[in-house]
């Protein structure tokens, strides 16, 4: 039995959605109607509690050759799904591309790379005003837990106030 989660971190490759696998255009859609479609495939979802998603356009192979446009979406779903219901919903091509998450902090700084990982592979550095949030702040996900306080959604309660005199 495919074990369930709520969490997930999805990648969809423009090239892989306007080619087939002999590498033959079967589209013509634009990088900016792509972007939409994604977006609105995402944006539609029902039982959807909150994404953040990028869309990565500086990336570089191992050969360093540049990546093709894709996007990464950290979405968190109301109730568990399995891997293969997610990736009927997201669209995605394979278990590869959807993978369930276990470290939330670590996923959200993989998308603008200030994760560990990407800053030892010296990945480019995406800017966080690049990252597209819907029912969640960016600035929140990317923080340790141990260094804040955190609501029942999983977000930083906002205690600055309480704080200016220390």
């Amino acid at each position: 039995m495919e074990k369930r989660a709520r969490c997930f971190f999805i990648q969809r490759n423009m090239y892989f959605e306007t080619h087939d696998k002999d590498g033959k255009e079967i589209s013509n859609e634009t990088v900016t109607a792509w972007k939409k479609r994604v977006y609105s495939d995402i944006a539609k979802l029902d039982g959807v509690k909150w994404f953040a998603m990028i869309f990565h356009d500086h990336d570089l192979l191992d050969d360093g050759t540049p990546k093709g446009i894709h996007v990464h979406v950290l979405i968190m779903f109301e109730n568990a799904k399995t891997q293969t219901a997610v990736m009927k919903l997201t669209g995605t091509s394979s278990v590869q591309n959807t993978q369930v998450v276990r470290d939330k902090v670590n996923a959200a700084r993989y998308l603008t790379h200030i994760s560990e990982d990407a800053i030892n592979k010296n990945k480019y550095r995406y800017s966080d005003d690049d990252v597209i949030c819907e029912n969640c702040k960016y600035s929140d996900m990317i923080i340790a837990k141990r260094h804040k306080k955190v609501d029942s959604l999983g977000f930083v309660n906002e205690l600055s106030a309480k704080l200016q005199h220390y």
